[in-house]
This record gives C-alpha cells, sequence and structure tokens, in this order.
C-alpha cells in the first residue's frame, strides 16, 4: 500500500479557509503544500504561513496566487523559502467566487516515503476530536500532531483507550499545554503517552 488521497466533491461550495498543519523543514524530513482548482474558473488564493513555535511569526507566502481551472500548484520546500523549521498554513480564497482545497506533504529526506497531511476546514464545532488509531509495532510509530491556533493558551485533556491488548478498556488521561499559535509535533505518539503517565500495554 502506497500513499492514499481522498477525494474531493466539488459539486458542492467548497470552504472559503483551509488550514493545513504538520509541516516542517528538518534534518529529517522535508515539506511541501499543494492547492488545486476542481472548478470550471479560475481561483485566486492567499497562503499564510504560521510558526509552530510559538513566537507569534506569521508570513504571507503567496498574496495572490491564481489557479486556473482544474489546476494544481506544488510549493515544495516551502518552510526554507520563509526560514521556518514547524509550521502550518492557512490557505483562503480572495477572489469573489471558485473551489479550491489544498494538502501537505511531509517526505523523508532519507528514503522520500511521504505522509499526506489533510485539510481542516476553518469553523470547528466542539470541544472533542477523536483520532481512531494509534500505532505501535516493530516497523511502524504514530505521529501526533497538537495545534493550538488560537491567541490564547490552551490546555487539551488527551485519553487515551486500549484497544487490543490483554488490558482492553483501561484508559489514561495525559494533560498538554500548548502556547498562542504552537504546533507540537510528537513523533512517536505512544512513547510520548507513556512519558506522561499512561500505562500502556
Amino acid at each position: 500500500a502506497g500513499l492514499a488521497y481522498s477525494g474531493v466533491d466539488f459539486s458542492r461550495p467548497t470552504s472559503t479557509s483551509l488550514w493545513v498543519f504538520g509541516l516542517r523543514s528538518t534534518s529529517v524530513d522535508r515539506s511541501n503544500l499543494a492547492v488545486f482548482n476542481g472548478g470550471a474558473g479560475p481561483v485566486t488564493v492567499r497562503i499564510t504561513l504560521f510558526s509552530g513555535s510559538g513566537d507569534g511569526r506569521s508570513v504571507v507566502f503567496r498574496e495572490a496566487e491564481t489557479v486556473e481551472p482544474l489546476g494544481w500548484i506544488q510549493y515544495s520546500r516551502l518552510l526554507d523559502e520563509v526560514q521556518m523549521q514547524n509550521a502550518y498554513a492557512l490557505v483562503q480564497r480572495v477572489s469573489d467566487a471558485g473551489f479550491f482545497s489544498a494538502y501537505g506533504v511531509v517526505n523523508d529526506n532519507v528514503t522520500n516515503d511521504g505522509s499526506f497531511l489533510l485539510p481542516s476546514f476553518d469553523l470547528f464545532a466542539g470541544t472533542t476530536l477523536t483520532v481512531p488509531v494509534l500505532v505501535e509495532s516493530s516497523l511502524y510509530r504514530s505521529e501526533l500532531v497538537l495545534a493550538n491556533r488560537g491567541s490564547e493558551p490552551r490546555t487539551l485533556a488527551m485519553t487515551y483507550v486500549e484497544s487490543i491488548a490483554s488490558e482492553k478498556g483501561q484508559s489514561f488521561e495525559v494533560v498538554q499545554a500548548l502556547r498562542p499559535g504552537e504546533q507540537l509535533l510528537v513523533a512517536d505518539a505512544m512513547e510520548y503517552l507513556r512519558e506522561h503517565g499512561a500505562v500502556l500495554g
């Protein structure tokens, strides 16, 4: 199995703003951002990058990028251009009309394997999100991305529920504070939970 992409239904109105979290540029990984147009007319978008280090820095990466009908544009290693190592992107439609979506890719600098970053919509109603699966095996680890795009500090309470080991059904809570604008890239989610007090099978 390789990299999988979700389909986008352009027969319905699309959001005017999308967020792509999890971008990074390190000695291990590099990131790309792509914007595409599924409509019959052009669409113009603005792309803003926000530093995930919690320093409050943001950069307008593209003020007005026009994507032609059925067009696709990829920005390779875009964080190198703005000298950020940890960031997330806001893609906003600035034209009066048009259909667009966006996604990110994180590529391994050694193997060139890619990980797909789904976009998030601008509006979120509720206080809870569910991550359905975390993996830990001899070959694979799950990464966890925690982000606070707000202007105030936030504290996240994460409840892990064991589903496979003999202690199935046990739950553990881990609390993580995030500064305004901070994005935390957790390379090994299961080990992170252990380090913060969860007793995992």
